[in-house]
C-alpha cells in the first residue's frame, strides 16, 4: 500500500533577506547568491515544510498502517537554473515551532509577519531561532544553524536528523527517505532519548556547499499553496501483499491479452477506501465444448504485477510502480489491490494501469481503466 500527505505549512526563509516571509507563496526557492559586490559574502535560503501526522497516528494506532511503513518525502521541482552535474541536498527535523505566515515574495513593503531567517514565530514574545548568542540558547542536540556568517539564524534542527539526497545528472525533484525522522516523531522520542516534537522538515544545501564559493544553481520548488497536483507530499509504504493460496490457472502474459477492473465505478469518493477487483483473460477465446464459460473462468496475473495510479490530464504518475508497495494481490476470487482515495484531489479523473513481470516478459496493460475522485 501507498499512501500520501500534503503539507499542511512550508515557506522558504532569506539569508539575504533576514526577516523577509513568504509563507504564501506558491514556490519554494532553494537558491545560493554569491555577491559579486561584496568580498566573501555568500546568501542562501533554506525551505521548510511541516506536515500534520494526526492521522497517521490513529491509522497506525487502529492497525490500518503497519509500524513497519517506509516515508518518503517528496518535493516536486517548478524550474531549475544552472545546475551542476552532481550535488546534493540534507534534510533535517526542525526543532523549534514556527508559524508560516502571511508573505509573498512581491509584497512591497516585504512581509515581516511569520518565520523568516532570524525570527521562528513572530506570535509568541521569544520570536528568535536560538542560537548561544541570546538570552535562550539553543537546546542539547540542535543548533542553532551555522553563526559563523553575518547574520545568526537560519532556522534551527536535531543535529542527529541530518539525511542526505545526491543528485547525478538527474531530476532535481526532492525523493528522500526521511523513516528515520518520521518514526521517532511519532513515538515521541529518539531511542528513548530527548523528546522530539514534529515541528517538520528544514531542506538545505549541505553545509559544506552552502558556503564554499562555488554555485551549484537555483531550484523552484512547488509549495502546498499550489494550484496543481505536485503539492509537497509526505508518502508512506506498507507491504499489504497477500499471496495465492488458491488453484488458479495464470494468465499467459505473452499471449493477447487484457486486464480490467470487475468493480470499477466511474465516480468514487474521496473518503472511500476501495478494493479494486482485477480479471484477466485471453482476448479471443477458443471455442470448445464445455459446460463452463472460458470468459468466466478466473485467471490470475503472474506473482510480480504491479500497480500505477497516473493523473488521466497529465498523465503524471501520481502513485509509481513499487516493487514492494504496490504488489497485487491474489485470493480464491482473483486480484486486488487497496487504495485510500482521500489522498487524490478532488474532481480530477485519474487512470489504473498495471505492470505484470512473468520470466523475461513484461507488460503493461494500459486499457483506459479511469475514475473520478469526488466530494
Amino acid at each position: 500500500m501507498i499512501y500520501s500527505i500534503t503539507s499542511s505549512k512550508d515557506t522558504t526563509i532569506y539569508e539575504e533577506f533576514i526577516t523577509k516571509n513568504t509563507g504564501l507563496d506558491e514556490i519554494l526557492q532553494l537558491e545560493k547568491i554569491i555577491s559579486s559586490s561584496e568580498t566573501n559574502k555568500t546568501y542562501n535560503s533554506r525551505i521548510m515544510s511541516h506536515f500534520d501526522l494526526t492521522h497517521i497516528s490513529k491509522s497506525i494506532l487502529s492497525g490500518d498502517i503497519q509500524d513497519t511503513f517506509v516515508a518518503k518525502l517528496k518535493i516536486y521541482t517548478q524550474t531549475a537554473v544552472s545546475l551542476p552535474y552532481d550535488y546534493s541536498i540534507s534534510v533535517n527535523a526542525i526543532s523549534q515551532s514556527w508559524n508560516m505566515g502571511i508573505g509573498r515574495a512581491t509584497h512591497n513593503p516585504k512581509t515581516t509577519e511569520g518565520t523568516s531567517w532570524t525570527n521562528a514565530n513572530t506570535t509568541v514574545a521569544d520570536k528568535s531561532w536560538h542560537t548561544s548568542s541570546v538570552d535562550i540558547p539553543f537546546a542539547s542536540g540542535t543548533t542553532g544553524s551555522l553563526s559563523t556568517q553575518t547574520f545568526k539564524g537560519g532556522g534551527t534542527w536535531w543535529t542527529g536528523s541530518n539525511i542526505s539526497q545526491t543528485f547525478t545528472y538527474e531530476s532535481s525533484d526532492i525523493n528522500v527517505d526521511v523513516t528515520d525522522i518520521v518514526t521517532p516523531w511519532l513515538s515521541g522520542s529518539w531511542n528513548g532519548g530527548p523528546v522530539l516534537r514534529n515541528e517538520g522538515f528544514m531542506i538545505k544545501r549541505t553545509d559544506a556547499s552552502e558556503y564554499d564559493g562555488a554555485n551549484y544553481g537555483n531550484i523552484n520548488f512547488f509549495s502546498k499553496e499550489t494550484h496543481t497536483i505536485y503539492q509537497p507530499k509526505l508518502q508512506f509504504g506498507w507491504d499489504d501483499f497477500s499471496p495465492l493460496t488458491e488453484s488458479l490457472s495464470q494468465l499467459d502474459i505473452g499471449g493477447d491479452v487484457f486486464v480490467y477492473v470487475k468493480n470499477n465505478r466511474d465516480k468514487i469518493h474521496v473518503d472511500s477506501r476501495e478494493r479494486f477487483r482485477l480479471a484477466g483473460r485471453d482476448r479471443y477465446i477458443t471455442k470448445t465444448y464445455s459446460n463452463t464459460s472460458a470468459e468466466l473462468a478466473i485467471k490470475h496475473l503472474p506473482t510480480n504485477s504491479y500497480w500505477a495510479i497516473e493523473d488521466y490530464q497529465t498523465g503524471e504518475k501520481i502513485i509509481d510502480y513499487d516493487d514492494q508497495y504496490t504488489k497485487i494481490s491474489c485470493d480464491s476470487s482473483g486480484n486486488y489491490f487497496d487504495i485510500w482515495l482521500d489522498q487524490f484531489e478532488i474532481s480530477r479523473r485519474y487512470k489504473i494501469i498495471i505492470k505484470s513481470v512473468s520470466g523475461s516478459t513484461t507488460k503493461i496493460f494500459d486499457n483506459d481503466l479511469t475514475f473520478k475522485v469526488v466530494n
